[in-house]
């Protein structure tokens, strides 16, 4: 009788169940995308639906950040302590319930704690599958971390569409509720899926590379790129219709374009860094960006030039984030907990900026959020520079 062969187990994973739950972690950022996206373009409607002005309903982003922060401070420990799998399946459930809640909420007090809860859920949701990926997949996750932002692009770009096809002949309250069922489909997948086991083990080449400033500068670097990638994703709907440069179906079908360029840099992602290193790629992201939001800051009245600067701005901010959890892996040990702090970081920039957006639109008119978005990304361009220089130490 022939001996069996053992089949190998991979972090205590079977091979053949392996790329399922990466398809898993697929679809719960495609659906992390529909949710994130979709602020933005509802944002006038939930003005009325809550009888707010426009500085007023602006606090929806800051109390989606905040919950966003809660969310990643909480959820960073949670995957190293317990059960991966149910945790995703059971943040996933309850984003899906928070928002079919939100065409119901007539008070905008109630409408911002429902909007905290949403983004305590982003969080958790966020941390979980950027630590899962990199637990499952180890030191190839590189594509597969790429992979899964291109991922949330798909659904970010598909967001607007839906919500611009739905309010043209129905109100938004329909368009949360079909974003809530869609949320259903990966909590399914989960269901009877094996779950990797953390892994903590960094070389002593990674550990004699990993310094503090360099985690300093890298957690400075994710709270200003999410503010200009929330400010301008967040608030080009409203931007739009303010200037005069488009209706509101044109409007929703322009921030599909930033979400969708968006989309297709994070694919040309997954290529370029097999080839190059994250810093190399960082670089060229913030030349694009200066290009991109340029075109719109010299033609503020030119809808060509929003169109063409839109989508060389999304095209270009697209690698950064993954690029710096690239970055971030060949440098230090990734855990939860330290996946945590990256989104923290994220969140504040994210809770932060919109509101300052949303204040100056209001007292200094609409221009002034892209002049915010310039400033944001000089800075963004100085930390760089710090990270490349600490990077080499």
């Amino acid at each position: 009788m022939k001996a069996l062969i053992p089949i190998p187990i991979e972090n205590g994973i079977l091979p053949s169940k392996k790329y399922l739950v990466t398809f898993g972690y697929f679809l719960s950022f495609v659906g992390l995308g529909l949710v994130c996206a979709s602020l933005g373009p509802t944002l006038p409607a939930l003005a009325a639906q809550t009888n707010s002005k426009i500085q007023q309903i602006s606090f929806l982003f800051t109390a989606r950040s905040f919950g966003y922060l809660s969310g990643s401070f909480v959820g960073g420990r949670l995957y190293d302590r317990f059960s991966g799998r149910i945790l995703l399946v059971s943040t996933i459930f309850f984003l899906s319930i928070f928002m079919g809640l939100v065409p119901l909420m007539g008070l905008l007090i109630v409408l911002l704690i429902i909007f905290w809860l949403i983004g305590a859920a982003e969080g958790m949701l966020d941390v979980g599958g950027n630590t899962l990926i990199v637990w499952l997949h180890g030191s190839k996750v590189g594509p597969f971390m790429n992979g899964l932002h291109f991922s949330f692009g798909i659904g970010a770009f598909l967001s607007p569409i839906i919500i611009a096809q739905i309010i043209t002949n129905q109100t938004v309250g329909l368009a949360y509720w079909i974003l809530a069922l869609l949320l259903m489909i990966p909590m399914l997948w989960f269901f009877p899926l094996p779950q990797p086991h953390p892994t903590h083990h960094i070389s002593k080449e990674n550990n004699r590379r990993s310094k503090p400033r360099f985690l300093y500068f890298l957690l400075l670097f994710f709270f200003v790129y999410t503010a200009f990638e929330t400010g301008y994703g967040g608030w080009i709907f409203t931007y739009t219709i303010e200037m005069k440069l488009g209706d509101p179906a044109a409007a929703a079908y322009l921030t599909s374009i930033f979400w969708g360029t968006l989309t297709f840099g994070r694919f040309l992602a997954i290529l370029l860094a097999v080839r190059f290193p994250p810093r190399t790629i960082l670089l060229w992201d913030l030349i694009g960006i200066f290009i991109g939001l340029g075109t719109i800051l010299l033609w503020p009245y030119s809808k060509t030039a929003l169109w063409i600067g839109t989508a060389v701005f999304g095209l270009s901010i697209a690698s950064i984030f993954p690029m710096n959890l690239a970055w971030a892996e060949q440098n230090m040990s990734i855990t939860g907990r330290v996946n945590g702090l990256f989104f923290m970081s994220a969140s504040a920039g994210g809770m932060l900026f919109p509101i300052l957006c949303g204040q100056l639109f209001a007292y200094a008119g609409p221009q002034t959020i892209m002049q915010a978005i310039f400033i944001d990304l000089i800075l963004a361009a100085g930390i760089f520079i710090g990270l490349v220089v600490n990077s080499k130490k």
